[in-house]
């Protein structure tokens, strides 16, 4: 499978990449309006953008790679799409229930971004052997 050939992974990335702009934002602008250079300045709004933000940051580009890795190892391709669709679907979820104090939202949305890390993580292994 060639670098081209990675078409799951590009869509998913274009997507994150999408979202991850919007988050960012949310956070400048959050930023703009509490007068908050660093920090969260102990704005409760603040704290909660920042940690979705970070939160996002921490796990996409974990997954992304192993998605790459999966395609280039050409995995399961029904295993790949099923991880990736989970963890956009995951992202978005958690990101909602985080910023809106929605706890089964947040929740749903981690089951989803670890059932994704998972199915890639052991869809790897396998195509590896």
């Amino acid at each position: 499978m060639t670098m081209t050939a990675l078409t799951i992974t590009s869509w998913a990335a274009a997507f994150l990449t999408v979202f991850y702009i919007v988050i960012s934002m949310r956070v400048g602008l959050a930023r703009n309006k509490n007068r908050i250079s660093l920090g969260d300045g102990n704005v409760k709004e603040m704290t909660i953008l920042i940690r979705a933000h970070g939160n996002f940051a921490e796990y996409v580009p974990l997954a992304l790679v192993l998605l790459m890795l999966c395609e280039l190892k050409a995995a399961n391709y029904q295993a790949i799409m099923i991880a990736a669709i989970l963890l956009c679907i995951g992202r978005v979820i958690h990101y909602f229930g985080l910023t809106k104090g929605q706890l089964p939202f947040r929740i749903a949305g981690m089951l989803g971004t670890m059932a994704s890390l998972l199915i890639l993580a052991i869809s790897l292994i396998c195509a590896l052997n």
